[in-house]
């Protein structure tokens, strides 16, 4: 089991739908307003092999610009198996950012 911190930030238009889904969503645990307009905060407690792809999955919600991940523990599964999983590796993409922008931002 890993446990992430995140933030989500999405557009005023989506920000209570997002709210809605995050609350409704299996892998959630907790979801709260952050006094900063478009951002909430949340936190995910979901199987450590899977982590990387719901956060994928949300950060591809309608509305959502942006998800940050502020910690994560995977204490419970060091403590159930003795050791942490690790995920298959992912080459990293070469191009276009992730998120297809042209020109890359980050060139």
């Amino acid at each position: 089991m890993a446990i992430a911190g995140i933030t989500i930030q999405t557009t005023a238009e989506a920000y209570g739908t997002v709210r809605e889904r995050l609350c409704a969503s299996k892998d959630v645990a907790d979801t709260q307003e952050t006094g900063v307009p478009g951002m909430l905060a949340a936190v995910m407690e979901t199987d450590a092999a899977y982590i990387e792809d719901a956060l994928g999955a949300l950060s591809g919600w309608d509305g959502v610009l942006n998800v940050g991940l502020v910690s994560i523990s995977y204490e419970d599964e060091l403590e159930n198996k003795g050791y942490i999983s690790c995920p298959e590796h992912k080459p990293r993409k070469c191009g276009p950012a992730c998120f297809g922008e042209t020109p890359n931002p980050l060139d």
